[in-house]
């Protein structure tokens, strides 16, 4: 059997862990790595094994002729993938997706970017040690300009989620706390053991794929509410020179004073390392099933 590794959105973080984690656990398994584009008009086909790895893609867009491996993923999008018997799910990344997509409640085991802690020497060569400052990641859907000069301003870390898997991961390590609003830069902040606090900054924020995660780590953060900042259109020329200072200097305001605030989150060690086992244990099972049926 050879799988294709199944991917949405390239140039993202967590989406990019995909390409070198199970890459390194199936190697024998993993042979390609497929980007969909989010008009999801690939049908897919009957000949081709899609992996599905960390990412929020369990939905109705997944191309629905395709065989397809569930190792983690999560639903939070749209409406959920019909789980068929072109099917085979092996988890879950939490409890309301397993819910969403009509399977058991223990199939929601955590999300797998949780590997990262199993398998940082083939990310990092060299773990950096950690600085007394503070990092910045924004998703990566509201990535602008300002957050760079403005962590600058702070003294702050920035981390883009855009960056590649290695860069930003030596930063999260270089860190003393992560201030996210990307939920695979808490993830794997957590899963490294650096303490982390959430923010969004508007109401399209999706709530139910971190719920979905933060079940599982046993955590219920209280989400800080920051202003958002967007570029305005060249044609807005005026509105941008009055507004944008106004607008930076309202978030680095709210920024300093979340750093001062003393608020943090970390999931306690024995809950971090018995996802991390559940989570080694189905590799290895799967691994050794591959084995048996194709030596």
């Amino acid at each position: 059997m050879k799988s294709t590794l199944y991917r949405v959105t390239p140039g993202n973080y967590g989406d990019d862990l995909n390409s070198i984690i199970w890459p390194h656990y199936f190697p024998d398994i993993i042979n390609d790595v497929r980007y969909i584009d989010s008009s999801h008009q690939y049908k897919g086909n009957v000949d081709e094994t899609l992996f599905f790895g960390i990412g929020t893609i369990l939905n109705e867009g997944a191309p629905p002729l395709s065989q397809k491996i569930i190792f983690g993923s999560g639903f939070g999008y749209d409406k959920p993938m019909a789980i068929n018997e072109k099917c085979r799910v092996i988890f879950v990344r939490g409890p309301k997706t397993a819910k969403a997509l009509g399977l058991k409640k223990e199939l929601g085991i955590t999300d797998p970017a949780v590997l990262i802690a199993d398998c940082l020497d083939i990310i990092v060569k060299e773990v950096p040690k950690q600085q007394n400052r503070i990092g910045l990641m924004p998703h990566h859907a509201s990535l602008y300009p300002a957050y760079k000069e403005i962590c600058d301003e702070l003294g702050f870390v920035f981390i883009s989620p855009t960056d590649n898997v290695a860069d930003v991961t030596k930063k999260l390590l270089s860190v003393q706390l992560l201030i996210t609003e990307a939920m695979h830069g808490a993830i794997c902040a957590d899963a490294l053991r650096v303490p982390w606090l959430p923010y969004k900054t508007n109401n399209k924020f999706n709530d139910f794929k971190w719920l979905d995660w933060l079940s599982t780590v046993d955590l219920a953060p209280e989400f800080a509410t920051l202003p958002a900042i967007w570029e305005r259109k060249p044609s807005e020329q005026l509105k941008r020179l009055i507004y944008t200072p106004i607008q930076k200097q309202i978030m680095k305001n709210n920024l300093r004073k979340l750093a001062r605030s003393g608020r943090s989150y970390l999931s306690a060690d024995n809950v971090h390392n018995e996802n991390l086992i559940k989570i080694k244990n189905e590799v290895d099972k799967f691994s050794t099933e591959f084995q048996k049926q194709f030596a």
